[in-house]
């Protein structure tokens, strides 16, 4: 299990320990979120209010295997794909959401502008690849298909 915070850190527990078994200073700022990767259990990624998203493997905790540059505002939340190991997406103050892959030279793949409030939540639908979903403080949830046009609700 993993958890972050406002001290900065991202700590690493066994629920069976009662102290964290290893701790990084993940960010220079608040860090707001983190998720794993399904796919590879040594990955992690974490989002700040430094406005980036930081891929991580814990084997070699010392500095990040990426940091990933493309929000102007923290970054809220962060979700890895169920479908696809190197993909994962971030919502943001910046009202916007971004779909990455850690895997390419560039690896921002889509930003979507499609909130007029802060994104506060992204997801991947678990049984259709490439359905993909996010909601905002302007009371909005959005769904689209990567690759097209968001769908307001």
């Amino acid at each position: 299990m993993a958890t972050v915070g406002g001290d900065y850190l991202a700590k690493f527990w066994d629920v069976r320990q009662p102290r964290s078994g290893l701790t990084i200073e993940a960010h220079h700022h608040e860090v707001l979120s983190c998720d794993w990767n399904k796919y590879n259990s040594n990955w992690f990624a974490t989002g700040s209010v430094d406005k980036t998203v930081k891929i991580w493997d814990i084997r070699n905790p010392q500095r990040p295997l990426r940091t990933l540059f493309g929000h102007g505002f923290a970054v809220r939340n962060l979700r890895w794909s169920p479908h696809n190991k190197s993909q994962l997406m971030s919502a943001s103050y910046d009202m916007s959401s971004i779909v990455w892959d850690v895997n390419l030279d560039e690896p921002l793949l889509e930003k979507l502008d499609h909130h007029t409030e802060f994104v506060l939540g992204v997801s991947y639908n678990q049984f259709i690849e490439g359905l993909v979903a996010s909601c905002g403080w302007d009371c909005k949830v959005t769904t689209w298909m990567l690759g097209t046009d968001p769908k307001r609700s």
